[in-house]
C-alpha cells in the first residue's frame, strides 16, 4: 500500500482496487473480515527516527511516539475512505488505545469491541501502531503480531497474508528468479524460520522473519495461512473466497 523506500507515500491505486476486491469478496458470500494493515513508509521511518522499537531512553521521544500513532492514523484514514467508497462499512479501530504490551508482546488487547463490532456488521480495521509498554514504557506493535493474537481470540477460518511478493519463497523473490511454494507445513515453515529472507525498505518490527514466526503461532491454532501478491489483481479476491493463490501454510 506504501512505497517503504519513500516516507509517507501512498499507492492509490493498489488501495482503491484492494478495497474493490475486499468489497466483491463480501458481497460474493465471504465471512466477515477483520482488516489489519502495517505501517509501510509512514510508521516505521518515524519509529526508526525516534528509536521507538527500543523502548524508552528520553523525553524527546515521547513527541515521535505521538507522531508515529498520527501518522498511522492518517494512513489508515486513506485505507478507511477506499473501503467506505467500494461499500465496505469500514471501522478503524486504534490499536494504541486498546493495547497494552509486556516487553514488546501483546499483555492486553480489549478485543471486546472488535467482537461486538464483528456482531453488528462492522469491519474492524487495525494497524501496525506505537503502542504503551509495561517494562519498555513504549515500543512498537507489529500488524503481525495483531493479527496472531486476534487468531487466538477469534478463530477465524482462514488468514490472509497481502505482501509484495508472490508467496513463500525458498529463496528472496526480489533477487533470485525463484518460485514460492504452493503448500507448506507448518513443521517445514518452523525449519525454514532458520534462514529468512530480508525484505526491503525500514521495518523495525523483524521483517519476514517477525512474520513467519507469527504465521507458525496462527496455523499452531489450526488455522489455515494463505500469503499472496497484494499488488497482483484479483490475487486478495481469490484468497478471501478459498481460492488457490499464493502459499497455503496448512497446520
Amino acid at each position: 500500500m506504501t512505497n517503504k523506500n519513500k516516507p509517507f507515500s501512498i499507492r492509490r491505486k493498489v488501495i482503491k482496487r484492494i478495497s474493490e476486491e475486499v468489497a466483491t469478496a463480501i458481497r460474493s458470500g465471504c465471512p466477515p473480515l477483520v482488516i489489519v494493515h502495517g505501517g509501510g513508509s509512514f510508521g516505521h521511518p518515524l519509529a526508526k527516527k525516534y528509536g521507538i522499537h527500543h523502548g524508552f531512553r528520553e523525553e524527546t521521544q515521547l513527541i515521535g511516539f505521538a507522531e508515529t500513532v498520527q501518522a498511522m492514523r492518517r494512513l489508515s484514514g486513506v485505507i478507511a475512505e477506499n473501503l467506505h467508497t467500494s461499500g465496505v462499512p469500514a471501522l478503524p479501530l486504534q490499536p494504541s488505545a486498546i493495547t497494552v504490551q509486556k516487553n514488546g508482546r501483546i499483555a492486553v488487547m480489549f478485543s471486546e469491541v472488535i467482537e461486538k463490532a464483528l456482531a453488528m456488521g462492522f469491519t474492524p480495521v487495525l494497524w501496525g501502531d506505537a503502542v504503551l509498554d509495561e517494562e519498555k514504557r513504549f515500543t512498537i506493535l507489529s500488524g503481525d503480531q495483531i493479527v496472531s493474537h486476534l487468531s487466538a481470540v477469534l478463530s477465524p477460518l482462514r488468514v490472509v497474508f497481502g505482501t509484495d511478493v508472490d508467496g513463500i519463497c525458498p529463496t528472496d523473490p526480489k533477487r533470485t528468479k525463484t518460485r514460492p511454494f504452493e503448500e507448506l507445513k507448518r513443521s517445514e515453515l518452523e525449519m525454514m524460520t532458520t534462514r529468512p529472507s530480508e525484505s526491503g525498505g525500514v521495518d523495525v518490527t523483524g521483517g519476514m522473519m517477525g512474520k513467519l514466526n507469527e504465521i507458525i503461532s496462527i496455523t499452531s491454532r489450526g488455522i489455515e495461512v494463505v500469503v499472496t501478491n497484494a499488488t497482483k489483481a484479483g490475487n486478495i479476491l481469490r484468497a478471501l473466497l478459498g481460492g488457490k493463490v499464493g502459499t497455503l501454510v496448512k497446520p
